[in-house]
């Protein structure tokens, strides 16, 4: 299973299914119907993903799986500002982004084997851990806290096709197909994601299936703003890993 933030991060988040920054779209093949088709469909997607950002807030909902491991995310995010509640493998644990500064707390479990602290995990087991915007960790940590870094995520490749309109929790929604470019730790899937059929573009749902591996993105509440208030008390990153 990949994580979808890289780097020095004490808290990764396990996708299965690996997504770059940006959005890239491949060939179309030399059909020119196909190329049209596609061209369109790219299109739609990508006004999909600016007018994402544009709302400024929405409730995200992942749910991943495959044999022996499960992951889910319930999340509120902003702008600037974001919350992530998170169960990997039973081990819960919660993010939150407030003033450019991100704050973690973890069960038990969370902190010995989804937080890899190196010294004394288990007793910051229920305690928040703060990590300020001039850390090495921050970015990494705060990736998906926040609307722009959370569809970085999502890299899908062409050529890509229209489906036929379908209704999702009331929803009419335009199905756009496409796949995930493989990387070293990841599978090669076809995935299709779920764009609004009326009214401004805006993602809806998201299915990746490979075998027996799965994962479900939903979106909702668009531009409905959650207030997310910082812990009254924490303990600074640096004296977890020095003190």
């Amino acid at each position: 299973m990949q994580s979808r933030r890289v780097g020095s991060s004490i808290a990764s988040v396990v996708l299965l299914f690996g997504f770059g920054a940006g959005l890239v779209a491949c060939g179309s093949g030399s059909n020119p119907s196909s190329s049209s088709s596609s061209s369109q469909a790219s299109k739609l997607l990508a006004a999909a993903l600016k007018n994402a950002i544009a709302r400024q807030w929405v409730h995200e909902v992942i749910g991943a799986s495959q044999p022996g491991h499960s992951f889910s995310e319930v999340n509120d995010i902003g702008a600037t500002a974001g919350r992530e509640l998170i169960v990997s493998d039973g081990a819960r644990s919660t993010t939150l982004l407030v003033d450019h500064t991100v704050y973690l707390r973890g069960d038990a479990k969370a902190v010995v084997s989804y937080y890899h602290l190196p010294k004394h995990p288990r007793s910051y087991a229920g305690k928040w851990i703060s990590i300020s915007s001039k850390s090495r960790a921050y970015v990494s940590t705060s990736t998906g806290a926040t609307l722009v870094s959370d569809f970085d995520h999502i890299k899908l490749l062409g050529p890509f096709s229209e489906g036929s309109v379908v209704t999702i929790d009331g929803v009419r929604a335009v199905p756009i197909i496409a796949h995930v470019t493989p990387t070293a730790n990841s599978v090669t899937a076809v995935v299709t994601l779920y764009v609004t059929a009326s009214g401004p573009t805006l993602p809806v749902e998201f299915h990746a299936v490979s075998g027996q591996i799965t994962e479900t993105i939903t979106w909702s509440g668009w531009g409905h703003k959650v207030t997310i208030v910082a812990p009254h008390t924490s303990i600074p990153l640096a004296t977890v890993l020095h003190g």
